[in-house]
């Protein structure tokens, strides 16, 4: 029996109605939500390596300086960092006074940024600052989920990596099957919908779902 979505740590009533909007009652429910984009964060991208195209970095800056100044929002923190290639970015802190008591002058943290160029300097008031590489998820493909209500990626990450970690793990194909068919296991292709290692590994995990799917329909036809 699987469990509940609450059974996730942090996750009480108010965001279970939340979930509920998502048809994610239980933790097999978000094993099996598939994200509806990625995220790729594999290699780190630097401000010079932005295009119109593509507007985002992931990389490692420090920070060197903090400035402030007032806006039709109220006091704008503006934290001045520069990326390992010695180009610099402007983080406008909108609503996130603690952040300049956060982001130290001399610290090096690990940005995930939407950023514009503006009168030739790069500035970015849409981003995401860690601690470590890991935490800001450099090297790996992150899932994009679905939201809902007060929902946040975060939220639904965690709900996702301790949903695999804790659901049943039945498998309903045959092992002959899987090999002929060539298929992953079905906890494996779970794990690489959430978490894909490539995009190859991510099209061998949905044509495992889907072919399971269709494999528990036939079955239940002929019972």
């Amino acid at each position: 029996m699987t469990g509940r979505i609450t059974d996730v740590p942090g996750i009480g009533k108010a965001l279970e109605k939340e979930f509920a909007k998502l048809s994610v009652f239980t933790l097999e429910d978000m094993a099996t939500l598939a994200p509806r984009a990625y995220d790729d964060r594999r290699e780190e991208r630097t401000l010079r390596s932005t295009t119109i195209e593509n507007p985002t970095i992931t990389c490692r800056v420090t920070i060197t300086g903090h400035s402030a100044f007032s806006s039709k929002k109220g006091r704008v923190i503006k934290v001045s960092a520069m990326d390992d290639d010695g180009t610099s970015l402007d983080i406008l802190c909108f609503n996130r006074p603690y952040l300049e008591n956060m982001l130290k002058i001399g610290t090096e943290w690990y940005i995930n940024a939407t950023v514009q160029r503006v009168r030739y300097q790069y500035q970015t008031a849409s981003f995401e600052i860690k601690k470590t590489k890991e935490e800001a998820g450099l090297g790996r493909i992150l899932p994009i989920y679905p939201l809902a209500g007060n929902l946040t990626q975060k939220i639904m990450r965690k709900a996702a990596q301790y949903s695999l970690l804790n659901i049943d793990r039945e498998e309903f194909i045959p092992e002959n099957i899987k090999r002929e068919e060539g298929l992953l296991d079905r906890f494996t292709a779970l794990k690489e919908i959430h978490y894909p290692t490539n995009e190859k590994m991510l099209q061998v995990a949905r044509r495992t779902l889907a072919f399971t799917e269709l494999f528990l329909m036939e079955l239940k036809e002929l019972r």
